[in-house]
């Protein structure tokens, strides 16, 4: 057909089209396509040079004098710009346009022989005037005026190597789809596809990857360590220690270690905590199969066990035995205990070490913690002063419950949102917003900067806030801050009828919905305690707070 439109009389051919045809038009239409000029001979050579030899990083076509002018039918008609880059094709090494319309884009591969003519099609007068070619050994630019076309040689701009040619670009993400322990945990195929229903838990995995990279990058964890010692060499940091609290099935801890251990500057410690053991069995069994994650395990233990063996950073800094130390054993360890006095030796079953292990935390993550076992989290990362925390909370059941009772202040009664709290839906809503914004403002009075976000799009939970926390010294050391923020949690507290809340009272900033009196401390308004308030037995001893377990992630 190409050939029959060639021999018609009177049609010539026009600029490259979207298609990739060209339009044939009459000669009294379209302008007739003079000889390049030597500055336009140039550089076009020069763009099918890079081309060819593989440096070309990208060209551009803009000042397009047509795109208001030309006719709608016209390829030129509100036509901004041209971008174009090398591709590699089954067929051979193509030039890839993409022509950026007003409202769309639509790419056209024009072959190395074709070429200079479809280009000088595009900077013909009339089109475009100026045209950008980036290569790895210079930067050429070619500007139309009216002495012709002018040519300029300029410094390469381009850093690194070309652009990859393949045609179909691979998605960058944080954690490759075909990662072995993806497939272990059944989330993608042997192809890196994730398999029937597991898409949206890929997504997540992702994101979550994503968003923990940007903390921790925020909080200095993953920086390269400091020179110092003999000779200005770099001192050998301690393991980054990460704690899971409810893991589930651990896919975000297999994620965050596998993850981190590539791209912190050390080494990446990970203990997962989950109540059932058959799971920590499990996962235990999978980390060992893989290569890369001796240092994750999961172990048996609910967060009451977890509050008991966190550790104060000043208990660390003053020499205290942390994850993996040689005295962290129990008696009950087994053989671990016998075996290094309970190091890992019986680490990836949750035993030797488990239990007894005193643990110092830099990451905290508790990720659908149901109720107040997410407050029960973020007091294990407030109180051993871990530099990140995130969570994703569950089921606000507790403030729930204190706004159906109604308290004389609070909204049931004369309060602004009295007739929308009459409906349970708006009263479960008000609740959510309620916690989180209060565990927003407990964690800024413990020096962190906290933010509230959606992290995973509704459809795949409906419970997807996320609360994360970046730890900054200096933010405990402003008294202004610390005073305006306990203001506006007490105006929170009143304005609603909430006489409790489980993480202020771990912080001692509200008392126990039980019995306020136990949770007196001297100067608690001036300080974080480091321990709970607990109850008094009749013989003056303090008996531990009772921690609810986290409801295990599927």
């Amino acid at each position: 057909m190409l050939a029959i439109v060639l021999a018609l009389p009177g049609l010539s051919l026009g600029p490259l089209a979207p298609s990739g045809l060209r339009h044939a038009q009459p000669r009294h239409q379209q302008p007739r396509l003079c000889a390049p000029s030597a500055q336009l001979s140039g550089f076009l050579d020069e763009v099918q040079q890079s081309l060819s030899n593989g440096s070309l990083v990208k060209l551009t076509l803009s000042g397009n004098d047509a795109q208001q002018r030309a006719a709608e039918d016209d390829p030129l008609h509100r036509l901004k710009r041209i971008e174009g880059r090398s591709v590699q094709l089954k067929k051979g090494l193509r030039l890839q346009l993409t022509l950026k319309y007003e409202y769309r884009d639509t790419c056209v591969n024009v072959k190395l022989p074709e070429l200079g003519e479809s280009l000088a099609g595009w900077l013909r007068p009339g089109a475009f005037r100026r045209g950008r070619l980036m290569s790895v050994d210079a930067d050429l630019c070619i500007e139309r005026g009216k002495a012709g076309h002018r040519l300029q040689r300029l410094k390469p701009t381009a850093s690194g190597p070309p652009p990859d040619r393949a045609h179909d670009r691979q998605k960058r993400t944080p954690v490759p789809a075909d990662a072995p322990f993806l497939r272990a945990l059944g989330v993608t195929n042997e192809q890196g596809k994730p398999r029937p229903g597991r898409a949206a838990k890929l997504r997540q995995i992702q994101k979550f990857v994503e968003t923990l990279t940007a903390l921790l990058k925020k909080s200095g964890l993953t920086a390269a360590p400091a020179a110092g010692g003999e000779g200005g060499e770099a001192l050998a940091p301690r393991p980054l220690r990460i704690v899971d609290a409810g893991c589930g099935r651990g896919y975000l801890t297999f994620a965050a270690h596998a993850h981190l251990s590539a791209e912190a500057a050390r080494e990446v410690e990970t203990v997962g905590v989950e109540l059932r053991g058959a799971l920590v069995r499990e996962m235990n069994g999978v980390a060992a199969s893989l290569d890369g994650f001796e240092t994750l395990r999961f172990e048996q233990g609910a967060l009451a066990d977890l509050l008991r063996r966190v550790r104060t950073r000043a208990e660390e800094e003053g020499g205290s035995a942390g994850v993996g130390s040689a005295g962290g054993g129990s008696a009950e360890g087994g053989d671990g205990g016998g075996a290094g006095g309970g190091g890992r030796a019986a680490g990836r079953e949750g035993g030797a070490e488990g239990e007894a292990g005193a643990l110092s935390i830099d990451v905290l993550l508790a990720l659908h913690a149901c109720d107040t076992a997410t407050d029960d989290a973020l007091w294990c990362g407030v109180k051993s002063g871990a530099a990140v925390i995130v969570v994703a909370p569950c089921c606000h059941k507790e403030v729930r419950r204190q706004i159906e009772l109604g308290a004389p202040s609070g909204p049931a009664g004369a309060g602004p949102l009295a007739a929308a709290l009459r409906h349970g839906i708006y009263r479960e809503r008000t609740a959510e917003m309620l916690t989180d914004a209060m565990r927003a403002l407990l964690l800024e009075m413990a020096g962190y900067e906290v933010s509230v976000f959606e992290f995973i799009g509704g459809e795949h939970t409906a419970k997807n806030v996320m609360i994360t926390a970046v730890k900054l010294p200096s933010r405990r050391d402003e008294p202004e801050a610390l005073a305006r923020r306990r203001a506006q949690l007490r105006a929170l507290c009143d304005d609603f009828g909430i006489e409790s809340q489980a993480l202020a009272v771990w912080m001692a900033e509200m008392p126990a919905a039980a019995n306020a009196a136990h949770t007196a401390h001297t100067g608690a308004q001036a300080s974080l305690p480091l321990q709970p308030p607990g109850e008094r037995t009749a013989t003056g001893e303090t008996k531990d707070k009772p921690t609810r377990r986290a409801q295990p992630r599927t």
